[in-house]
């Protein structure tokens, strides 16, 4: 689940599914998933006040948060079972998923995920993407090959997004944009 805020930038994020194939959502790893996190572990703070203090300090999200070891971030804090992302008016921001193999099914899979944008109770007349960045990792360097979008609003829902150029060393980082114009 990801929820985010147009005024600085805030999301939540919830159940990020990777498949290579369609499958259906389920609160265990799905059959067919080659990656899945439902942030469970994300227990400290609620959605309405998550916890102070970005998890992921120095780039990495400890391993115990998470149900795959590897996972990366700037500006992601708990949020009683979510992540939930904010740039606290410092740029950039997101979750990056562990490397992973991709490259089945002729590279082409689909990230599906639940997402929110907060607005704190406020109605927002921004436009607001969740972008996914799919790089290539090639020693040990992180190169984008491909870049998908989706719409969110301030209600959860599931986002979908197929991307069709996976590698064997694939990383997908997800970020959001909430602006005018967009």
């Amino acid at each position: 689940k990801i929820t985010f805020s147009p005024q600085n930038h805030e999301c939540f994020i919830d159940d990020i599914d990777i498949y290579q194939t369609h499958q259906e959502e389920a609160d265990v790893a799905p059959e067919g998933a080659v990656l899945y996190e439902n942030f469970n572990k994300f227990t400290a703070g609620t959605e309405m006040a998550p916890k102070q203090g970005d998890i992921a300090g120095q780039d990495y999200i400890p391993d115990t948060l998470t149900m795959t070891p590897g996972w990366k971030g700037k500006h992601v804090f708990q949020a009683g079972g979510t992540a939930y992302l904010s740039s606290n008016g410092e740029g950039d921001f997101g979750i990056t998923t562990p490397v992973v193999d991709l490259s089945h099914n002729a590279g082409t899979f689909t990230l599906q995920l639940k997402a929110k944008l907060y607005t704190g109770g406020q109605a927002s007349t921004l436009s607001s993407s969740v972008i996914g960045y799919l790089y290539e990792v090639v020693n040990g360097v992180p190169q984008l090959v491909e870049t998908q979008y989706a719409d969110i609003s301030n209600t959860w829902a599931d986002y979908s997004m197929t991307f069709n150029r996976g590698t064997a060393s694939s990383q997908l980082v997800i970020a959001f944009y909430v602006g005018e114009g967009w």
